[in-house]
């Protein structure tokens, strides 16, 4: 059904039928239509008309609206029982094409490992980018851990997720008198909840959660999902703690609907929980549930545990991700016929859903991409990242550096990319870099692809000569890396190129912030630009010389480009790696 959101909805299976996937059933039948409900979730994020009244059973209670309102939705359906395969995404794509639309929201991925000739999203979107759609991916939820970044091609805006400023209380009074504080989106308010025997359960499966054990107890489990609190709920189990069993998980809490009383506690409450259960041989405790939405508490956006992290594993000098974006714990429009949880025996439905992930903070930059395309129609998609990027923010909203949070400490551009989306400051941003279809088949010459892998992007045959003539060429990307090999006074130098987008003449001067003062020094020439006109346009050069050797596989380092005046900051990142492994250098001359 087609109304005044949503305009157009297809459905894409050749590639799941070609590969024995039962299409059609009632699980999967074949429509557009949502069954999962990822795709209605990221889709009204993007776009969503107001709601009033939206929550989740009363959580996050407020008025739903997407990045852009009153933007149209066309939904593209590609994936058929959790599998999404590269001749589906890439017919959805070339579909999406070929609609004319203008924006791409991609919260899938594909393999990290594999060249982008063989990735159907990289390929995909690099069509769309030669046609002026603005693609927007999904970072990925293989954090913490570096190297573990996805969707890099430099033809799309690849977002990290971060965390917002909305806790939903509850806590956990321990028999010692000790009160633990966690979050919760159990539905009922229970303050008066009587003491009660706890237990902990290393590993919570149907054979370990035994009626005869867990009767009438609250069940501790280390990263439970919703489907343990089913099994516990039939066992006869009184309640549930989820901990944070991995230590790399940290503080970060991806809240889980459970249909017991459930709380979630961080990394190192859960260590005191396990303390006090190892301190006593009956130990009891009471979950309270006060029901509040508790709004600028805590610091936020922090890095969540499971973004995935930079450098790139396939070209390490293009730094990604690209942005971050509220992704942990997102309400947004759910399918009223889909469960609430990803267990098929769930009877609950709702209008909404909480869900975390890179895919959620996706669409918060797509929807913030296409009201920068309202307001300028004419920029290029690599003009409207380049906004975003230099006008994000690397604070916090306790105006401190926005930190990781699995370990409390200053995040980095390999996990946040150039800070979190400010869609306001992108519209305006004074300066953008910008980047065109030749360009991008140049830096892929640059990668010594074949013709017949360059093919896969491009039908004609490419002279590669131009790309290899000149050592110092890179692509004009809003931010910079910089591989050193192992050996000292090793000097990189990189080019760029500003289009001036305000009105007025202005004078921009450069500094640079330098995080790494006594490994690099970092030049700019010249120190000085001066624009007229709109879309003038002037370049710069950089140059980074390396003091230091490598003394590890990697070592990393950051510093900040600013070019700036009195009305504007046009700021960028710079990702600093050493290494001495011979191939991690992917560009060559």
């Amino acid at each position: 059904m087609c109304n005044n959101k949503l305009i157009g909805a297809r459905y894409f299976n050749a590639g799941a039928k070609a590969l024995g996937f039962q299409v059609g059933d009632d699980d999967n039948f074949t429509s557009p239509r949502d069954q999962a409900g990822h795709g209605t979730h990221t889709s009204s994020t993007a776009a969503g008309s107001p709601v009033l009244g939206a929550s989740l059973f009363g959580k996050a209670n407020g008025t739903a609206r997407g990045l852009a309102p009153k933007a149209k939705i066309a939904m593209y359906r590609v994936c058929w029982h959790d599998v999404c395969t590269h001749s589906d995404i890439l017919a959805g794509m070339e579909k999406a094409i070929e609609d004319g639309v203008d924006i791409l929201s991609i919260s899938l991925g594909t393999s990290r490992w594999i060249p982008y000739y063989e990735d159907s999203i990289a390929i995909g979107s690099f069509a769309a980018a030669r046609h002026g759609i603005f693609v927007a991916c999904a970072a990925g939820n293989s954090g913490p851990r570096h190297n573990t970044v996805g969707n890099t091609a430099p033809w799309v805006t690849t977002v990290a997720a971060g965390s917002i400023d909305r806790t939903f209380t509850a806590n956990v009074t321990l028999g010692s008198g000790e009160v633990l504080f966690g979050e919760s989106l159990y539905f009922e308010v229970m303050n008066g909840m009587d003491m009660l025997p706890i237990i902990s359960i290393e590993l919570c499966y149907d054979d370990t959660l035994v009626p005869s054990i867990i009767m009438g107890k609250i069940v501790v489990c280390p990263d439970a999902w919703v489907g343990t609190g089913f099994l516990i709920e039939a066992a006869g189990g009184a309640g549930l703690i989820s901990i944070n069993g991995d230590p790399s998980a940290g503080e970060t809490i991806v809240d889980e609907s459970y249909t017991l009383p459930s709380l979630m506690l961080g990394y190192d409450e859960g260590r005191k929980l396990l303390a006090y259960l190892n301190s006593t041989t009956k130990p009891t405790a009471r979950l309270n549930f006060d029901g509040h939405t508790v709004i600028g508490k805590k610091r936020a956006p922090q890095v969540a545990v499971y973004s995935s992290r930079g450098p790139s594993y396939e070209v390490p000098e293009l730094p990604k991700p690209d942005i971050l974006a509220p992704g942990n714990n997102i309400l947004a429009a759910w399918p009223s016929e889909v469960p609430i949880s990803d267990d098929p025996i769930d009877p609950r439905r709702s209008d909404f859903n909480i869900l975390s992930g890179t895919s959620m903070a996706t669409p918060h930059v797509a929807g913030a991409a296409a009201l920068l395309r309202h307001m300028h129609p004419t920029w290029s998609p690599a003009m409207l990242r380049s906004a975003m990027v230099t006008t994000a923010l690397v604070l916090d909203n306790r105006e401190r550096t926005i930190i990781a949070n699995e370990n409390s400490q200053d995040a980095t551009p390999l996990a946040f990319g150039a800070g979190h989306v400010y869609p306001q400051a992108a519209n305006d941003p004074g300066l953008v870099y910008d980047t065109g279809f030749e360009d991008y088949v140049k830096w892929l010459c640059k990668l010594n692809y074949t013709s017949k892998q360059m093919g896969s992007f491009v039908p004609s045959p490419v002279n590669c000569s131009d790309a290899h003539s000149d050592p110092n060429w890179d692509l004009n990307y809003p931010s910079f890396g910089v591989v050193f090999k192992n050996q000292t006074r090793q000097r990189v130098v990189r080019r760029r190129t500003l289009t001036k987008v305000s009105d007025l003449p202005e004078n921009y001067t450069a500094r640079v912030v330098n995080l790494v003062e006594e490994k690099v020094e970092v030049i700019v020439k010249p120190e000085m630009l001066d624009f007229i006109g709109p879309f003038e346009k002037r370049g710069y050069t950089v140059e980074f010389t390396s003091k230091v050797s490598a003394n590890a596989s990697f070592e990393y380092g950051f510093a900040y480009i600013i070019w700036e005046n009195e009305e504007h900051q046009v700021k960028s990142p710079v990702v600093f790696i050493w290494s001495t492994v011979p191939e991690f250098n992917s560009y060559s001359g």
